[in-house]
């Protein structure tokens, strides 16, 4: 016996297409055609004309579109084709009230110039995406994310935040008052309620250091953003042990941007007359500008970035970066965020699946740890790339 819809008619059993044949056929059609003509003047296709056109229920069409295991196949069928000739958009923000979510989440970042942030946008883009969550991009050039921001985001409506901005204290305290989580992608970070997914800056400084020392290299340079941010005083503090291991660290060689642009902060130093013979860099945006800063003054020495963006793009400066899995950082990411919305959902008597096995990239890295606070947080390893 054919299984029938909630909603189904008997006309509903038939699979009808486009061309089909027979009064009942040529009755769907021609209803279509009606509901088609009369909105053209108010443009938006809704529920009810899909179920006026098919004569089955809302209630039917709302399953058949969902992909509801209620609904025999010819319906679903009758019902798609219907949709798809009047041109039915979904809305999305009516779904999200009767869900109760929006199924969208914000990536909140602080420089639109950095080529890194692009790129690992574009990885969380995709990996939302084949999850069924929607992307809202937000860029906001400040140094921390504070609670005043949470509210900001918070009132785009989505479910979640992906945040590349270091946390406020206070922070924590919002996030447990407002119940919309937070995840930190690529620092590291204390503040209650924030789980956060890093790399392990503190072995890039290590590296990128003795990567310069073994070429024979005494007077080696750090440039870098302020230490403020957990990510560059890692990097700093593995770039100073590897150095003072080796008797060659100098503070005078240690190059903060302090507010100032790049550009005028390099002037600044190359005019004190500070010997150096090479550099290590705390982003390759950073080492990009280095070069060009250097090559001005005719000067060519060995330069380390940070962040391999050269996997992704071929930029024309090329020099040794200190790269990590960036699609397995962006997966994971996701992945913790997402096991927060399914929490608070379960909380909420909702449904949920988890996410955590989804975060998992290809890269070596530490387990994930559990915080007595209650947060996560997962740190990927870290490698120099020397790319052609």
């Amino acid at each position: 016996m054919r299984r029938t819809g909630r909603g189904d008619s008997a006309e509903g059993g038939h699979c009808v297409g486009r061309k089909g044949k027979g009064a009942q056929g040529d009755g769907v059609w021609e209803r279509a055609q009606r509901v088609s003509e009369e909105k053209q003047m108010t443009k938006r296709v809704t529920v009810k004309d899909i179920a006026r056109a098919a004569g089955v229920s809302p209630q039917t069409v709302s399953h058949a579109l969902s992909g509801a295991d209620d609904i025999s196949e010819p319906t679903r069928r009758k019902v798609k084709l219907i949709a798809e000739r009047l041109n039915y958009v979904k809305n999305s923000a009516a779904s999200s009230l009767r869900s109760g979510g929006t199924k969208m989440i914000a990536v909140v970042y602080d420089d639109p110039i950095n080529l890194y942030f692009s790129f690992m946008v574009a990885y969380l883009h995709e990996s939302l995406k084949k999850r069924g969550y929607s992307m809202l991009m937000m860029m906001e050039p400040v140094r921390s994310f504070s609670e005043e921001l949470y509210l900001s985001v918070l009132s785009r409506n989505v479910d979640g935040i992906l945040s590349f901005i270091q946390p406020e204290e206070e922070l924590g305290g919002a996030i447990e008052a407002y119940g919309v989580p937070v995840v930190l992608v690529g620092r590291r970070s204390d503040v209650k309620n924030v789980d956060c997914i890093y790399t392990d800056d503190v072995k890039g400084g290590r590296i990128a250091a003795a990567y310069l020392a073994d070429k024979g290299l005494k007077r080696i340079a750090f440039f870098s953003e302020d230490l403020d941010l957990t990510c560059a005083r890692d990097r700093f503090e593995g770039y100073r042990a590897e150095l003072r291991a080796r008797k060659l660290y100098d503070e005078e060689l240690c190059l903060f941007l302090g507010g100032d642009p790049p550009k005028e902060c390099w002037e600044k130093f190359l005019d004190t007359g500070v010997e150096f013979d090479g550099v290590f860099c705390f982003s390759d945006l950073l080492a990009c500008e280095t070069v060009c800063r250097l090559k001005e003054r005719c000067i060519e020495l060995p330069v380390v970035g940070y962040d391999d963006v050269r996997e992704n793009i071929p930029i024309p400066v090329s020099f040794p970066s200190v790269g990590s899995d960036k699609r397995g950082i962006a997966e994971a990411s996701v992945g913790f965020l997402l096991d927060r919305i399914c929490e608070r959902e379960r909380e909420d008597g909702g449904r949920a699946e988890t996410n955590a096995g989804g975060g998992r990239g290809n890269g070596d890295r530490t387990e994930t740890k559990g915080i007595s606070d209650g947060r996560r947080e997962r740190m990927f390893d870290v490698c120099l790339v020397e790319r052609k």
